[in-house]
């Protein structure tokens, strides 16, 4: 029976068809008109639904209410995602908006928004699935501070406190963890610029961390405060450690300080560390490995000077060479750990002897030890299960009266024989018992005696008893002591 015309702001005028009306009648005198969509009454809508029956929105329908002057006072929007928006309005302004996850497919489940009198946001409110709520306070639509609390423990902080710039950026977060730690952040432009990290509860090895960012956000530093006074200060390059310097402010340690260096890769290339009592340490790496080094008695108060060590690729000690105060110099070779010769080097010429050098065993016991003295004598020792077994000297500069001494020792390293031979052809041959000389005979192998052989015997003290002398013509004398 009648037309409808919109006239905008929500106003209908209504035409009648009604012959008896001819044309227009009044809105007044239509006491109610019943629509699909919604419920025109006094010639205003009170309420106004909206469905998307052709999928053509991302919304699925909404629901819009009005007051006696056709001022919306609420709408409710379903979302095709399960999204339940239900908003408040006053004089036309959102006052308020509750959106509710209906279909579960966000980590919160309902969102609670206030707007001031000209519809700008003030605060919002976030209940997460995990029990924790995060409150956030607005200026002229822009976040100020936001405050998440973790009621249930579901997670392993117990708060934090986020405040932004003027701009609405990030500008700092204070956060609670569950161990007791306290981290403070603060942001540039968003993007973090340092962290400091607090332990209050006391139950980590360390007081604080404080890293230091670059504006890409890449570390630049941090610095550990140790509870035993330590203190770390490590440098990055473009977020890659480049150095880290460790200092014993507390003296808890048997060393000064030490500073490491790392390559591009961030590995181990150098460490230098000094200690308590002067003395410094250098060492190298490569790949991670430990090759060289080399520490050294700065202050003098040891009795060596310098110890350098070097190590192969899988870090095991090759070659040790220690130098001391009195020239003195021990070069140690190794192999798999275990020493396999070393070269004693008198540099200061504070023995009686040049060098010697030592050759042990696969088990690192001594075998061989070859010692040249100043005198120009050569001494070789054989070793058995690490006990001297022989001895063999030899006059290499002439400088003595015999070619050589070889010496016997039994399993105790006892002697058990001796022979000398002399320039002169002499040779000499002595007997032990338990150490002690019991015989010795001499032969005169060049013939430049009247005797050819004589053989002295000795006591169970050692002294001689007797000598039996042989002659070139056959006869023999003994004699007694």
């Amino acid at each position: 029976d009648y037309g409808l015309i919109s006239t905008g702001a929500q106003s209908l005028q209504v035409t009648s068809n009604r012959p008896e009306d001819s044309g227009v009648d009044q809105v007044a005198e239509v006491e109610e008109l019943h629509f699909s969509n919604g419920v025109f009454a006094a010639g205003l809508f009170t309420q106004n639904a909206i469905e998307d029956l052709g999928d053509l929105t991302f919304w699925t329908r909404y629901l819009d209410t009005f007051d006696i002057n056709g001022q919306r006072t609420g709408r409710s929007m379903l979302y095709d995602d399960g999204q339940l928006e239900d908003s408040v309005y006053l004089n036309g302004v959102r006052t308020s908006v509750v959106v509710t996850d209906t279909a579960d497919i966000r980590a919160w489940h309902t969102q609670e928004q206030t707007f001031d009198a000209n519809g700008v946001r003030t605060g919002q409110t976030l209940n997460y699935d995990d029990g924790s709520i995060l409150v956030m306070q607005y200026e002229n639509g822009v976040p100020t501070t936001a405050t998440r609390t973790d009621d249930l423990d579901a997670n392993f902080w117990v708060s934090y406190t986020d405040t932004f710039d003027a701009n609405g950026a990030l500008a700092a977060r204070t956060m609670l963890l569950d161990d007791g730690r306290m981290e403070d952040t603060t942001y540039v432009a968003g993007i973090r610029s340092t962290l400091l990290i607090t332990d209050v509860e006391d139950d980590f090895g360390w007081t604080t961390q404080f890293h230091q960012y670059d504006d890409a956000g890449l570390r630049l530093s941090q610095t550990y405060t140790y509870d035993d006074g330590r203190l770390l200060q490590t440098q990055f390059t473009d977020g890659v450690l480049a150095s880290a310097d460790m200092e014993d402010a507390g003296d808890a340690y048997f060393w000064t300080d030490y500073s490491d260096t790392y390559d591009a890769a961030s590995q181990l290339v150098g460490r230098c560390m000094t200690f308590d009592d002067g003395q410094t340490a250098q060492t190298t790496f490569v790949n991670g490995q430990r090759t060289e080094l080399l520490r050294t008695d700065v202050n003098d108060v040891l009795g060596w000077s310098t110890v350098a060590i070097e190590y192969d690729v899988s870090g095991a000690r090759i070659r040790q060479t220690d130098t001391f105060d009195d020239g003195l110099i021990i070069a140690t070779d190794y192999t798999a750990g275990l020493r396999t010769s070393a070269t004693v080097t008198d540099g200061g010429n504070t023995a009686f002897w040049l060098r010697y050098i030592d050759t042990f065993d696969a088990g690192g016991a001594l075998v061989l030890r070859t010692m040249t003295y100043d005198d120009g004598r050569l001494a070789v020792s054989t070793f058995e299960g690490g006990i001297r077994s022989s001895l063999v000297i030899t006059d290499v500069e002439d400088d003595f009266d015999f070619i050589t001494i070889e010496e016997d020792f039994d399993a105790a390293g006892v002697i058990e024989l001796q022979t000398q031979t002399y320039d002169n052809g002499r040779v000499l041959v002595t007997e032990y018992i338990n150490g002690i000389r019991s015989e010795a005979t001499v032969t005169d192998v060049n013939d430049l005696y009247i005797w050819t052989t004589y053989v002295d015997t000795f006591d169970a003290g050692g002294a001689i008893a007797q000598r039996y002398f042989t002659y070139d013509d056959g006869t023999d004398e003994l004699i007694f002591f």
